[in-house]
């Protein structure tokens, strides 16, 4: 349950706010610090996802940041699937990208959770969640740290999302995507 002061704002009918945690099927902390080692990494192995790169919502693999195929399966636990969202726990909040086909099996690395979804879910429409700067200014506000904001899965599970019917999810991605192509 949701207490009316907890709500930011009033949402058009229809909409209903929600918490991270009754929206999200699982959340994942990536791999801390001392289970992978810069000198763990490989030229052209398995791609290891760190918020660096996570850009305008998709990976862009840096194929100096991969792992062996043996230290991969001993993280088999942080390899992500099709249709799951990466989020950056530390450093720039808000960053994110959904992970497709050509990354599945790609690992989450240090620095990063990674977040199932049910199917019907619109990962796109999350997206825009993620970089909306209220919802940004409060993760941020919540986190932790002194030299680098560091984001933990309490803050997030219980961080409040408003969302519309489905299909105005969808409606809301297709203008957002119109705009963008205008502005480019």
């Amino acid at each position: 349950e949701i207490a009316e002061e907890e709500k930011p704002f009033e949402l058009p009918v229809g909409w209903e706010w929600s918490r991270c945690a009754h929206y999200f099927l699982e959340l994942c902390t990536g791999p801390f610090g001392s289970v992978i080692h810069q000198q763990d990494y490989v030229l052209d192995g398995v791609p290891l996802i760190n918020p660096s790169h996570m850009i305008c919502g998709r990976i862009v693999h840096d194929p100096r940041v991969t792992l062996k195929s043996e230290d991969a399966g001993r993280l088999s636990a942080y390899a992500l699937s099709a249709g799951d969202l990466v989020l950056a726990r530390r450093g720039e909040v808000g960053r994110y990208a959904l992970v497709t086909e050509q990354e599945q099996g790609w690992l989450c690395g240090t620095g990063s959770f990674f977040i199932r979804l049910h199917p019907l879910c619109n990962r796109e429409y999350l997206g825009f969640v993620f970089t909306d700067s209220g919802f940004r200014k409060h993760l941020q506000g919540e986190s932790v740290g002194t030299t680098m904001t560091n984001l933990n899965q309490g803050i997030l599970l219980d961080a409040l999302i408003s969302l519309p019917p489905l299909a105005e999810q969808s409606r809301i991605v297709t203008r957002v995507e119109e705009l963008m192509r205008l502005c480019d």
